[in-house]
């Protein structure tokens, strides 16, 4: 179970043949992929602003298998958290899945949504979280006790797979390769969990169509 901001778009140098080269480029293209503050000028429909991260537009919450199939998905405004959006997501799963048990999310579900999900749902909530790694003063003090060998084979840095993590970032890679959903295109909240369910769809199918060849 994770959360995904709706991405805005792309920034890139397109430019037709002949065009002026001392043509200034559009607002548009020079955006950042991730919606900043400033992003969602021209984009309809329901919108929030997170000011944590300082950032306007919706979250996409996602409910996957174990193995990346979407089951539930909800999008709403971005000045909800994601605690407040993951309940309302498992709210309306009602019966659907009478099997589910266990929960894997990322650390952005506080300790009050896996309180909810325990009192209400009765299943057991693992929130994944990366690796400890000393940060500032207590690194240096860490270094020099461990020594730097020592310090750099017990805290590695660079990129690192989560348990389980993978497997939902992997689902909203798929989603986003569906044209329509690589930027918030939509007015309607419900037009793009559509499209998500749309796409899921198409690819289950091709997959079913070439185990059976």
């Amino acid at each position: 179970m994770a959360t995904e901001w709706a991405v805005g778009t792309r920034e890139h140098r397109a430019a037709r043949a002949g065009a002026r080269r001392s043509r200034a480029r559009s607002a548009t293209e020079r955006r950042h992929y991730r919606q900043p503050i400033g992003q969602n000028d021209r984009k309809r429909g329901a919108r929030g602003f997170d000011a944590a991260k300082q950032v306007k537009g919706r979250k996409r919450h996602i409910l996957v298998d174990t193995m990346g199939n979407l089951l539930k998905i909800l999008v709403h405004e971005a000045n909800l958290s994601e605690s407040q959006g993951g309940r309302w997501l498992l709210e309306q799963l009602g019966n659907a899945y009478s099997r589910l048990r266990h929960l894997w999310a990322d650390q952005g579900y506080k300790p009050a949504f896996v309180k909810w999900v325990q009192s209400h749902l009765g299943w057991t909530v693992e929130i994944v979280k990366p690796p400890y790694r000393p940060r500032g003063d207590t690194a240096q003090a860490t270094r020099e006790l461990l020594g730097a060998d020592e310090f750099a084979r017990r805290f590695p840095t660079g990129f690192r797979v989560l348990p389980r993590r993978w497997v939902v970032e992997r689902t909203l890679a798929w989603l986003n390769k569906q044209r329509r959903l690589s930027k918030d295109y939509e007015f309607l909240s419900e037009t793009t969990e559509a499209w998500c369910y749309l796409t899921m769809s198409r690819i289950m199918l091709r997959r079913l169509s070439v185990s059976t060849a």
